[in-house]
């Protein structure tokens, strides 16, 4: 069984920490609340600011970006709550974030149906992606960082290659839009989950779907992934995440 950990506000993102020993979770009260991993106690807080509707942690889990309901990103040091930088552009609302994993470049997915990556040391968009016909839903880097991988809510997932921003593969006629992935830490699988109950696991040398297996709950909207890629965090959401093993 999976172990349930509550939140006292809806959850936005999920990482692990210490080794996977510790689970972090930002929530849109504006609080950054730690767990015990293995048993859901918390185990301190800390505030960043409230209302945003998404966000993602970078690797180390010492930076934040956050968005709310108008364009811009904030990006902030989760250790000190000051925002390091300002990120947008005109008239573009932010439906998903990721970092990479050096923590270099932010990606971030857009309302209309782009993809745009940032270079968080200059604060400059870097590229501008076409990620389909509806909103972006889910933006994941490689491990390496060679590779985008961006959703739409169109159910389309587009890979993208970092060095030079070009379309390597589109995967069509999905049966639900993907509303969360990630890499394992080792590369071997792209881990994605949505609305219909299941986590697909990925081969990234085809780009085939391996296996697929019943989600702890039936929607799933944020996946974090223990560094030895053996323990899974997902959240739909609301107040509640679950903690559960890929076996």
């Amino acid at each position: 069984m999976p172990l349930q950990i509550q939140a006292d506000a809806r959850v936005l993102a999920l990482a692990f920490a210490g080794g996977g020993l510790e689970l972090t979770a930002a929530c849109d009260d504006g609080i950054v609340r730690y767990f015990d991993s293995t048993s859901g106690k918390l185990l301190r807080t800390t505030k960043w600011t409230a209302g945003e509707t998404n966000a993602a942690f970078s690797a180390d889990t010492q930076t934040l970006a956050s968005s709310g309901r108008e364009t811009m990103i904030r990006v902030w040091d989760v250790g000190t709550s000051r925002m390091l930088r300002l990120l947008g552009r005109q008239g573009q609302r932010i439906s998903a974030l990721a970092f990479s994993r050096d923590g270099k470049l932010l990606a971030s997915g857009g309302a209309d149906g782009t993809a745009q990556v940032w270079d968080l040391a200059e604060g400059r968009l870097k590229a501008l992606l076409p990620d389909g016909v509806g909103e972006s839903s889910a933006v994941a880097f490689s491990p390496a960082g060679e590779v985008l991988v961006a959703a739409n809510s169109d159910t389309s997932i587009r890979i993208f290659q970092t060095r030079n921003f070009k379309l390597q593969r589109k995967l069509d006629n999905l049966p639900m839009a993907t509303l969360a992935a990630v890499f394992t830490p080792d590369a071997q699988r792209l881990v994605t989950a949505g609305p219909d109950g299941f986590v697909y696991l990925w081969n990234p040398a085809g780009w085939k779907v391996v296996n697929k297996l019943d989600g702890p709950v039936e929607l799933i909207r944020a996946l974090a992934i223990t560094p030895d890629g053996k323990s899974v965090a997902s959240t739909d959401g609301g107040k509640t995440i679950q903690v559960w093993q890929f076996d």
